[in-house]
């Protein structure tokens, strides 16, 4: 079996999630001043793929064994 270095992982994943978490704010700020509605539902479609994104990280982060129930402690991040 591989040596796993648990400490490499769980920084990366915090820097992940919250690299992710940074892009949906902005992108759901920025959202919220668009008045094209062609453009907004643009937004709408990055937003949620961005969404499934992050849930996708979190997965990832559990199956590591991080606990994922509100904040990820273990990460460095706010899961919620």
């Amino acid at each position: 079996m591989p040596n796993v270095d648990r400490d490499w992982i769980k920084q990366q994943m915090g820097k992940a999630i919250s690299a992710e978490q940074g892009v949906l704010k902005a992108e759901k700020d920025h959202r919220e001043r668009i008045e094209d509605p062609e453009i907004s539902s643009v937004y709408d479609r990055v937003i949620a793929e961005d969404e499934k994104h992050l849930e996708d990280l979190k997965q990832i982060a559990e199956k590591y064994g991080f606990e994922a129930n509100g904040t990820m402690e273990a990460c460095g991040c706010i899961l919620g």
